[in-house]
Parts: C-alpha cells; sequence; structure tokens
C-alpha cells in the first residue's frame, strides 16, 4: 500500500469526498486523481495538513505503512523508530525527510519543465498571433467589408 493509498485510507475513514478531502488538504479539485494518474507522491505541504486536520493519525505509518495506523496504538513503534530501528529496518526521521525532499525535488523538476513547456507554446502562440496581424493589417477594408456581406448572403441562401 502506497502513501497515496493510505491518504485515501483516512479520507474514507472519515467519509469525506475526494474533493472535500482536497479542499482540507487546501489544494484543488482533481488533485488526489492527479497523484494516482502519475503515480506521484503527495508533497510535504499535504502531510502537514494530515497531521494538523488528522492528529490522530500516525505518521510513521502514513509515509511507511508500519506499525499502528492510529497514534494511540502507535506510542511503541514511534519508540522503535526514535532508537533507529523499525520492524528489522534500520532509517530514521532524517531518512524519511530526505526521501520526501528528493521526491519534491523531483516534483519540482516536472514542474520547471512542464512551465517551460507551457512558456514556450504560448511563445509559439504569440509569434503566430503576430503574423496574423501582419497579414490582416495588409488587408483592404473595403474588399474584407465585400467578401463578408458576400459570405454572409451566400449562408442567407442555405
Amino acid at each position: 500500500m502506497s502513501v497515496l493509498e493510505r491518504l485515501e485510507e483516512i479520507r474514507e475513514d472519515h467519509k469525506l469526498k475526494r474533493s472535500q478531502f482536497e479542499k482540507v488538504l487546501s489544494k484543488s479539485t482533481g488533485y488526489i486523481n492527479t497523484l494516482f494518474k502519475n503515480s506521484s507522491m503527495p508533497g510535504i505541504d499535504v502531510l502537514i495538513k494530515i497531521m494538523e486536520n488528522y492528529p490522530e493519525y500516525n505518521l510513521v505509518w502514513i509515509l511507511t505503512g508500519e506499525g499502528e495506523k492510529l497514534k494511540a496504538n502507535a506510542e511503541k513503534s514511534l519508540k522503535k523508530l526514535k532508537h533507529g530501528e523499525y520492524n528489522g529496518q534500520n532509517f530514521t526521521l532524517l531518512d524519511v525527510r530526505d526521501d520526501l525532499k528528493r521526491e519534491m525535488q523531483k516534483n519540482m523538476g516536472e514542474i520547471n519543465s512542464n512551465f517551460n513547456v507551457l512558456h514556450e507554446g504560448i511563445f509559439e502562440l504569440l509569434k503566430e498571433q503576430q503574423e496574423v496581424l501582419k497579414f490582416t493589417s495588409k488587408l483592404d477594408p473595403a474588399t474584407v467589408a465585400k467578401l463578408v456581406d458576400k459570405m454572409a448572403e451566400d449562408h442567407k441562401l442555405e
């Protein structure tokens, strides 16, 4: 089960629609679907919102799937984690933080890439519009008016 699937479980525990849950997370509608579609991980801001709004959930369980889902049952899990061992795995909160940091950097790279594609597309569109404007500035207004009248007349006949 992934982090995203565990967040879905939290949403289902609270009987919220995805759009309602996204609102709690301060995200736009479709955010969770996009994460699933792109096999992405939620950002640290989402994890912070989860912890603020649903403090009863165990962060270790959310991030790794290890330990108890609810904090009331998670004290032992947290003690093991603080000692650097959890279910036979050696890791610390710093490791989790580093993983999240790497994921955020990857996401930022993807966002920058998408921004560059969007920027290039807008630039090309503006160049094309400039060409259209150059072309239309060379047209004789009287000729254009006659063509428009002719098209309107032809349209009436149909």
